[in-house]
Parts: structure tokens; sequence; C-alpha cells
């Protein structure tokens, strides 16, 4: 069982290393749509934010579900990390091609569910 916890550890941390290469332009593209990039601009956050919350952050959840906008069943990653102002920050992305490395920003926030990211900011 332990060694169960050990090999889900290192599939997250290899989840975060590939959207950190998305994001830096090394292998792959991390897509935000115009609707996604307006209401992160109406939250007050930019695209360092959701740099800044690979670079610092942990993939806390990883699940199966659908796209609607590319109409694929695909895996959503949850990533909690810091923004750029050094606060509490959750990206979550939906992964569109696994060897192509792409993924679409599905949405960002604070931690809102302490349940699920051990925090609440209200």
């Amino acid at each position: 069982m332990i060694m169960d916890s050990v090999l889900a550890v290192l599939k997250r941390e290899n989840e975060l290393y590939k959207l950190q290469q998305a994001i830096s332009g090394e292998k792959g593209a991390i897509i935000a749509g115009y609707h996604t990039k307006e209401r992160y601009e109406n939250r007050g956050y930019t695209n360092k934010d959701i740099e800044s919350c690979l670079m610092t952050g942990e993939v806390v959840e990883v699940q199966v579900g659908f796209n609607v906008r590319y109409k694929i069943e695909c895996r959503n990653l949850t990533v909690k990390g810091l923004d750029q102002s050094g606060n509490d920050f959750i990206c979550i992305f939906s992964q569109l091609s696994r060897k192509k490395n792409i993924y679409t920003v599905i949405t960002i926030m604070p931690p809102c569910d302490k349940k699920r990211f051990g925090k609440l900011i209200a």
C-alpha cells in the first residue's frame, strides 16, 4: 500500500512537470479561451498567476471528464499552488492531448473548498 502512495505521488509530480513544460513552451502548450481569459481578468488574475501556480504547486486531483468545447473525454488536472502575489491559488486544466502535451485552462480561483484543498478563502 505504501508503494501505491509513492507511485501516485510520482505520477502527480510527472503530470506537474508536463504542465510546466507546456507553460514554458518547452514542449506542448496551454490554451486559454476568450471566455476563460475574461473570467480570470474579472477576478484580477493574469497568465503570470497561472505560471506561478504551476511553478510553485502540486497536482492534487486527476479526474476524467468531458470537455464540452472540444467534445472529447479527457483528464482534468487540479493544481494547487501560489499566485504571483504569494496567495493560495487553484488552476484546473483539461488535457486535450497526452501525446502532444496540450492543455486548456478550465478555471482558476482561490481555494474555496476546505475539504478538497485544505484551506478556505472567502
